[in-house]
């Protein structure tokens, strides 16, 4: 550092021989920044950042604006509340409730539909413990959506504690086989 010539180079460039040529680069495969494969690399980042990256958030957003706080599809929130009338009875409630898209994603496939004749028979019978009103009898009756009215007809048969007779249904009624352990509530206690 004697050397006032050094010194100079030392404290302008930091090195005692003077200013140094350096080159800054990233650490890349070779074949990405060879000079023919520049618009290649600009459109796989374009092609991830433009679409990839949207539409892995948009499909994370939307999934996460599916359902309310309490875990309701808000679809279905939206249905139960088109279905809601000022003179609202409790028999509505049921018709309502099966409305719900809970329900038809629970029975999608081939579950949707299969055995309807037979829960609606048993719900319909006359001669079974549980005795709706003429209107429910329309309603469930002149319901266009399958998946819908077999839903109705299982809520009807589950409230009604009704055997279809079929093992499968059974487990669509009770989840399980009828009167398993089970606990009943009626108005408010457990028999």
């Amino acid at each position: 550092m004697t050397d006032e010539d050094i010194r100079k180079n030392y404290e302008l460039y930091g090195h005692p021989d003077g200013k140094q040529s350096f080159s800054i680069g990233i650490a890349l495969p070779h074949f990405l920044v060879t000079d023919g494969n520049g618009k290649f690399v600009l459109l796989f980042y374009g092609a991830l950042l433009g679409v990839l990256l949207p539409y892995l958030l948009g499909s994370w957003w939307y999934g996460t604006q599916r359902m309310t706080k309490e875990n309701i599809l808000l679809s279905s929130a939206g249905k139960l509340f088109k279905e809601y009338k000022e003179d609202f009875s409790a028999t509505s409630v049921v018709s309502a409730l099966s409305s719900g898209d809970e329900f038809a994603e629970a029975r999608g496939g081939s579950n949707a539909t299969s055995g309807l004749s037979t829960v609606e028979k048993n719900v319909l019978a006359d001669d079974v413990t549980l005795k709706l009103s003429h209107e429910d009898r329309k309603k469930l009756q002149d319901l266009d959506d399958e998946t819908r009215r077999k839903t109705l007809a299982l809520l009807w048969a589950h409230l009604g504690r009704l055997d279809l007779g079929d093992a499968t249904l059974n487990a669509g009624v009770f989840g399980r086989q009828p009167w398993e352990g089970r606990l009943v509530l009626t108005r408010g206690r457990k028999i």
